[in-house]
């Protein structure tokens, strides 16, 4: 399995790489998603303090965004310096809960990455920009759609950790 990585200023570029990678046969189980949450989906949902003040559980709500409808594990976080995030998928989703075993909210995104074979540096650097409000998409897919899923995050304008540029994703083989 390999690992890709993409960061993105725009949560709707993330929604249509997303659909383009299932419809060009990525697996759900292989495709995972952090996104900030628009400023009044966050006051919808009440999040505060990573609990939910009232009304249904916060995962329910999670699946009824254009991502949880599509991916599996959705589940909302929030952000140190305020705000809300939507994680996505078997990687990164249990992150949301409190019983995941590489440590629960965002300070546990580095070693999420580490752990599907993203370097500690650059994990550090991804979870730094996912701080500042960036999006980003991660994939652990076989060799054989690799290329084809590199091409697809690039259609969709993937910005550098410390950067607010059009770059490139970064592939890392897992262990």
């Amino acid at each position: 399995m390999k690992t890709i990585v993409a960061l993105f200023d725009d949560p709707h570029a993330v929604e249509l790489a997303v659909h383009e990678l299932l419809a060009h046969g990525i697996h759900v189980d292989h495709i995972n998603a952090l996104c900030p949450v628009e400023p009044d989906m966050a006051r919808r949902i009440e999040l505060h303090g990573g609990s939910e003040q009232a009304g249904p559980d916060p995962a329910l709500r999670a699946r009824d965004t254009d991502l949880g409808r599509v991916l599996v594990d959705a589940g909302f976080l929030t952000m140190p310096m305020g705000g809300a995030m939507l994680v996505v998928g078997p990687r990164l989703g249990p992150m949301a809960s409190d019983h995941d075993p590489l440590g629960t909210g965002i300070a546990a995104l580095p070693r999420h990455l580490h752990a599907v074979g993203v370097p500690g540096p650059e994990a550090e650097r991804y979870a730094e920009a996912v701080g500042r409000g960036t999006a980003l998409v991660l994939l652990t897919v076989h060799e054989v759609y690799m290329d084809d899923a590199a091409e697809i995050l690039m259609r969709h304008a993937p910005i550098e950790p410390d950067e607010r540029h059009v770059t490139s994703c970064t592939v890392s083989s897992t262990r």
